[in-house]
């Protein structure tokens, strides 16, 4: 039950910053999710912070890339014929590739590294 709930607030509340910096300076106003018995969770920057673990692996504790430079990684180790149209074709699949804004932020990224 705990992990249907923060599955559904993964998937109807959290968003991908396409200027995390940015958007951590707003301010921003509460965002109610309603919980089993009538409480309400007030999410704020946890809506846009949660998702940004995906570009941001340390801000959770992990080592490691985040996804748009694994993806420019194995995109320059494609032929360089090809690498041009390889970066305007990348595909998304997952579940939390179904953020909003994932795909944008990804292709802002992406256009920065390349």
């Amino acid at each position: 039950r705990e992990q249907f709930m923060l599955n559904d607030i993964k998937e109807r509340m959290c968003y991908v910053s396409l200027d995390y910096k940015k958007d951590l300076e707003k301010t921003h106003t509460g965002e109610p999710y309603g919980l089993p018995g009538g409480e309400l969770l007030e999410l704020t920057t946890e809506r846009f912070r949660c998702p940004e673990a995906l570009f941001q692996p340390s801000m959770i504790g992990r080592e490691g890339d985040g996804i748009h430079q694994m993806a420019h990684v194995a995109l320059t180790k494609t032929d360089a014929g090809l690498r041009k149209d390889m970066y305007g074709n990348v595909v998304l699949g997952g579940g939390s590739t179904m953020f909003p804004g994932l795909a944008e932020r990804l292709v802002k990224d992406l256009t920065s590294l390349a």
